[in-house]
């Protein structure tokens, strides 16, 4: 997993800040700024970077990482090949499990949506990702709609 703090930044402009990564997985920390990190063992780990600036002064972020199987992933709505009318709002739902266990395994904050037209052998962006479960879309777009956001 490759990890970047490059974007930390201090008020106090120009001033030096060190870095610290604890993987939580009883490895040695890393002070790079940029790092990559193997996990050997399967699990959630909390992986904790600390930034520090030359008066002493620290801040913390911390970034889940799941290790194992990939979940299984069951798109329920819309279904594999729908269609929609231009000005037709559809919703967007799904479902996903350990890949291991079986057992229902995120929350619907952990699901990003991002919506794509398709055609002629590509694709263009159309909407900014959006975060969650179940919600409904923005209507459909006419094709000069489309055209219009591109």
């Amino acid at each position: 997993v490759e990890f970047d703090a490059s974007e930390s930044s201090d008020p106090d402009e120009n001033e030096a800040l060190s870095h610290e990564w604890d993987f939580a997985d009883g490895s040695d920390p890393s002070t790079d700024k940029i790092t990559t990190h193997t996990f050997t063992k399967k699990g959630l780990f909390v992986v904790k970077l600390t930034v520090t600036d030359m008066k002493g002064l620290k801040d913390v972020a911390f970034v889940e990482i799941m290790v194992g199987v990939r979940p299984v992933v069951n798109m329920i709505s819309p279904e594999e090949g729908a269609t929609f009318a231009v000005g037709e709002t559809f919703v967007f739902e799904a479902t996903s499990v350990d890949g291991e266990s079986g057992e229902a395994m995120m929350d619907d904050s952990h699901y990003v949506w991002e919506m794509r037209q398709h055609h002629d052998q590509h694709w263009h962006p159309y909407l900014p990702p959006s975060i969650g479960n179940n919600f409904r879309s923005l209507p459909a777009p006419s094709p000069e709609d489309f055209l219009a956001a591109t």
